[in-house]
This record gives structure tokens, C-alpha cells and sequence, in this order.
């Protein structure tokens, strides 16, 4: 199951789960509080509490119900609106519940927001639209189990802990069905638990002692040790950590006196930013700049680019259905995420959404004791009425937002096999006729025009070195002979490069052999556009290496790698292989998109 989305049914979530929320503050201060239940069945006249959202709807109570009822349209579009139940005094809600009647038609998108009456944030959980004409029920905790969802890419654990403490109202939104009529949608015995907050205590404090108490640091280091103190009403819950360079949030050690070692630092600036929870459920924020100037890799890992090792897209889409869209990428640096789709072929529509990070995991490629992670992302996809086959893209930025750039999408990742044979790294779906009018909306692509870091000669080391084009034989290789390679090589700078015999269960380099530029580089339609509005273009070099195949009978792997042309102290790069362009590629220990494959066999003698 989608674990962003809740399921209308009968089999309603377990309204115990509820008492996890209360596990997100101390018990003491949970305890002192009165329990709060607010109910509304709608039997007196009036609509009393609620207000509308949109003047393309009417918000009614015929008697016994709210109902929520959308206008006749003369152009199928897909309005929406929320109805809002206005708490008032702020309050600590910890369990929402309804049940919800689609009358006439199911809708669209339904969806359950609570906003935030400290930050302004709204909150919201998906659920799956119902079939028309049935009651069914909804029963959401209020915490983060539960999975609900803000900003391009997520928000921290404590940003909802602390905007759960004080809502101010609830909403039901729907997203009407394409059609043109009139929908209605009743809502009824609509119940918020929760408690009043706690009365006003002063805001914890939180200081960091090591390795500096100014809010400065400079270092040559490449991870950092991080110690302080900190203090609360009803004490301290918990102390967490995060690097504005790095995606997440780790706990320190310790509450009142808190340590967390080995924190990762990436050259540059990096904003380390300490959070203390209360037991009050109140937070305070402290923030050390750390000047990083000793990593003397992170140029070579910029050309490491992205490489997508995992990707569920489902196929045969239908207009109005919401899908589920996981994918993971392998990088040096840490990143953001988005999606891309457009029409096959290109003009008549492209949309974008955002990835929501879900999680990191440890790869074995590594340079220099530094190793690459497999980043984790997906996000709901909304399937337009636009039948007929779409290509989609995966693009990846640093933590800054300053450029999207598209990830290498090599064999083996896409379970369907649907890779554009034309268009390198991207991948082929299709949406059928019906279904839903819906033409959803592309996601606001997340960039902090305020603290940009990585610069354009950066965007463009971090696009990689991409092998588009390989010309080896594909039989039998004959130990002794003479064999040609021809590669095509495409990226945004000047490259040297070499094609490397391996064998991979030897873990040994069997022979490098240089490649000899082949002509002038050519200019690619891969292109982006930088902040400043400059337009830059890819390259497209072609290499050759003849080399002579050596006596080692049995599978040999081949793969490219790549240096910078204008500095000849950077490093040997790996080149990413899209899909489609070699017959033979190889994973390496579960890792896809660096390898190929060959048979080498020893001479068979003239026979007469």
C-alpha cells in the first residue's frame, strides 16, 4: 500500500493508532490536558463551523449531512474545493474521522488537510476515491505514521510535530469528476479528538558547545563532532540534526546534553542546524555555518552524475487514476528529485512533480574512502486525459535546487523494458482513451534562489559523461587479435577517455587503452537554462581505441571512463550507459549502468 494514501472502506484503520500521536509529546504534559472531541452530525439546521472554499461550489446542510455540491459546468474542469471545519482555539488534534458519500458520481482526488494555526502550513493525506452512492468511513491519526505530505519534498518530523500542536481548522477537499453535471458529496458524523495545548511556556533552548559556541567553523575535514546542551518545559524529547548540504534529519545522542559525531560535510558552506523538542511539543533552532575547504574530490564526484538503479511506472494508464511512482538513484551527493513526462512525440503537453525523499542506502561504488548512496523518492501521479504514448524523465538537483539535471536510465531498471529507442534516458508509457477528464497541474519545482552553491561550470560536471553510442563486436572476441572500439561520449564538458578491460569476478583491470578524440565535438539538443536565463548545450565527442585482446578465454567486462580535458590531475571517472545502447550490459553487484559484456575464446587452428 501507498503509505501517503489511506483507503475509503469498511475495514477503517484501527482508531488506536491514534494514541501513537500522543506518543509524539511526553506523556506528563499529554496527560494534564483534557481530552477535546468535537462532533458534527448536521441534525439542527445550518451549516454552523464550516465554510467553502470555491464559489464553483455550495455548501448545504439538507438535513441530517453536509453537502458539498459542485455546479454544472458547460467545459468538463476540474474544480476543487475544501470544506473547512474552523476549530478556533488552536488544538492539539490527534484522530479525525467521518464517513463520506460520493452521491452521483466518484470524484477525482479526495483528500483530508488540517492547517497549521502556528505556521500556516497545510497538512494532507490522499485517499482513494470511493464508488459513487455508498457511505463510506475515513479514520486518520494525526501523526507521522500516517504519512501526511507538505512541500516539494517533504518537511522534517519535527515540523509536523510542532504545527500538530496547534490547527486551527480541517478540511475535506475534493476535486470533482470531469464531467459536466452537477456532483454532490455529504459528509456526516464528522468527530476531531485531540486536547487543548498545554498553556504557555517558555520556548526550549538549545546551544551547541563543540566545536565552536559563535555560530562559525571552518575546517579541512571532511565530517565534523557536534556536542551542546539543551532545555525545555516538561523537558527534553528529542534533539535532531541536519546539514542544509544533506537530505534528512538524524537524532543526536542525549537530550539535555546532546553529541553527535562523524556529521558528513560537503565543501562549501554547509548550514548544520540543531532542533530541540520540549516535552511541551515546542521547538527551538540553533544553526552552526561550517566552511568545508578540503575536499579535494568533490569535482571528480560532480562527474559522477546520476544514474537511476530503480524505477515502478505503471503502464496502460487511465485518465483521472492517481498511480504510485517510486524510482532510486545512485549519486555521490546528496539530491533532490523530480519527474518529468511529456507527449510521444513532443508539443502537446509535459507536466513535473516532485520526488519525496523516502530514504538512503549505502552503494559499493566508492572513490577515496567516499562512497556513492542510492537515494529513494516516488510520488502520486495524476494521469491526464491526453490517450496515447508519453516519454518521462527523472532529473535530479543538489539540495539547493539550482538545476535540474536528467539522470542516465541504463538497462534493467524499468521492469516493463519500455525504453525510448531513440531518445536516451527515457522511458515509454502509455495512457489509454476514457476515464476522467482531468488535466492535472506540473509541481513547483523546489529552488532556494537565496543560498545557491553549486555554480554553472558545476551544473554542468554534475550532468556526467554519458555513453550514448558503442561500436565493439558482439561475437566472440579471439584472443591475440586486433579489435576496434568506437564510443560516443555526451556531456556539457571536454572529456579524455579510455575504454577498460575488467574482470569482475577477479575484481582485476585486465587493460586500459586511450581513447583518440575522432573529430571535432558536436553540438546535442540536450540543453538547459540556468537561473540567469544562459542557455547551455551538450556535446557529443567521439573516441577510438584499437588494442590487442588478451589470453584470458571466458566473459570479460568492458567499461569507459571518463577525465576532465583541462585538468589533468582529475580523476577517472565511470561513464553512464543508457539503455538500449549495447546488447551485453552487465550489473555489478546489484548496481546497474557501468558495464558490458564480452566472450573472449582462444584461436581454433586452420584446419585443411
Amino acid at each position: 500500500m501507498d503509505e501517503s494514501r489511506l483507503h475509503f472502506g469498511v475495514r477503517r484503520l484501527d482508531a488506536a493508532f491514534c494514541l501513537a500521536a500522543l506518543l509524539l509529546f511526553s506523556a506528563g504534559s499529554a496527560s494534564a490536558q483534557d481530552p477535546v472531541e468535537m462532533l458534527d452530525t448536521w441534525t439542527d439546521p445550518g451549516t454552523a463551523g464550516w465554510t467553502n472554499s470555491s464559489s464553483q461550489t455550495v455548501l448545504s446542510n439538507p438535513g441530517g449531512y453536509l453537502n458539498l455540491s459542485f455546479k454544472p459546468q458547460t467545459i468538463a474542469d476540474g474544480v476543487s474545493a475544501v470544506a473547512r471545519k474552523n476549530i478556533g482555539t488552536p488544538l492539539v488534534v490527534t484522530n479525525i474521522y467521518f464517513r463520506f458519500n460520493a452521491a452521483d458520481v466518484s470524484p477525482s482526488t479526495v483528500r483530508i488537510y488540517f492547517h497549521s494555526g502556528v505556521s500556516s502550513n497545510s497538512w494532507y493525506i490522499n485517499l482513494s476515491p470511493p464508488s459513487a452512492g455508498e457511505w463510506v468511513e475515513v479514520n486518520a491519526p494525526v501523526n507521522t505514521y500516517t504519512r501526511w505530505i507538505i512541500g516539494p519534498s517533504g518537511a522534517p518530523v519535527e515540523q509536523f510535530n510542532s504545527d500538530a500542536v496547534g490547527v486551527d481548522w480541517i478540511g475535506v477537499y475534493v476535486r470533482r469528476n470531469g464531467s459536466v453535471d452537477v456532483q454532490n458529496y455529504m459528509i456526516d458524523d464528522f468527530t476531531v479528538q485531540g486536547y487543548t495545548p498545554p498553556p504557555s511556556a517558555p520556548a526550549p533552548t538549545v546551544q551547541i558547545t563543540v566545536p565552536s559556541t559563535n555560530g562559525v567553523y571552518s575546517t579541512t575535514n571532511g565530517t565534523i563532532n557536534l556536542a551542546g546542551t539543551a532545555n525545555g518545559s516538561g523537558g527534553v524529547w528529542r534533539v535532531s540534526i541536519a546539514n542544509s548540504r544533506d537530505i534528512g534529519t538524524n537524532i543526536c545522542s542525549g537530550t539535555f546534553n546532546w553529541l553527535y559525531n562523524g556529521m558528513q560535510l560537503y565543501s562549501g558552506t554547509n548550514y548544520i542546524r540543531i532542533t530541540v523538542t520540549d516535552g511541551m511539543g515546542s521547538q527551538t533552532t540553533t544553526t552552526l555555518a561550517v566552511d568545508y575547504t578540503g575536499d579535494t574530490s568533490y569535482e571528480d564526484l560532480l562527474r559522477s552524475g546520476s544514474l537511476v538503479q530503480e524505477v515502478n511506472f505503471p503502464d496502460n494508464l487511465t485518465p483521472g487514476d492517481t498511480v504510485a511512482v517510486r524510482w532510486k538513484i545512485l549519486s555521490y551527493l546528496p539530491v533532490r528529485s523530480c519527474i518529468g513526462a511529456r507527449s510521444d512525440p513532443a508539443g502537446k503537453w509535459t507536466m513535473f512533480k516532485n520526488g519525496v525523499y523516502r530514504g538512503v542506502e549505502n552503494s559499493s561504488w566508492h572513490i577515496s574512502n567516499r562512497f556513492a548512496n542510492v537515494y529513494s523518492f516516488d510520488c502520486n501521479w495524476t494521469v491526464p486525459q491526453k490517450p496515447g504514448n508519453f516519454i518521462f524523465w527523472i532529473t535530479s538537483a543538489q539540495l539547493d535546487g539550482g538545476q535540474y539535471m536528467t539522470a542516465v536510465v541504463p538497462d534493467g531498471v524499468d521492469p516493463l523494458g519500455r525504453y525510448h529507442p531513440a531518445i536516451a534516458k527515457t522511458i515509454l508509457r502509455t495512457i489509454s482513451s476514457g476515464g476522467t477528464n482531468l488535466n492535472p497541474q506540473s509541481d513547483t519545482v523546489y529552488t532556494d534562489e537565496r543560498n545557491q552553491f553549486e555554480t554553472v561550470d558545476q551544473h554542468k560536471k554534475r550532468s556526467g559523461a554519458s555513453i550514448v553510442q558503442i561500436n565493439m563486436p558482439t561475437n566472440s572476441l579471439i584472443t591475440g587479435s586486433q579489435v576496434t572500439c568506437q564510443w560516443k561520449v555526451l556531456g556539457y564538458i571536454d572529456f579524455n577517455s579510455q575504454l577498460v578491460m575488467y574482470d569482475l569476478a577477479q575484481q582485476q583491470i585486465l587493460m586500459m587503452s586511450p581513447g583518440v578524440p575522432m573529430g571535432v565535438p558536436a553540438k546535442s539538443t540536450w540543453h538547459f537554462r540556468d537561473l540567469n536565463g544562459g542557455t547551455y548545450y551538450a556535446k557529443e565527442s567521439i573516441f577510438s581505441t584499437t588494442f590487442t585482446v588478451t589470453n584470458q578465454p571466458g566473459n570479460v567486462q568492458f567499461y569507459f571512463v571518463n577525465q576532465e580535458q583541462t585538468n589533468s590531475l582529475s580523476a577517472w571517472m565511470s561513464g553512464n550507459i543508457p539503455a538500449n545502447v549495447d546488447i551485453r550490459p552487465v550489473i555489478y553487484n546489484g548496481l546497474f549502468g557501468r558495464f558490458i559484456e564480452r566472450t573472449i575464446t582462444n584461436a581454433v587452428p586452420e584446419v585443411p
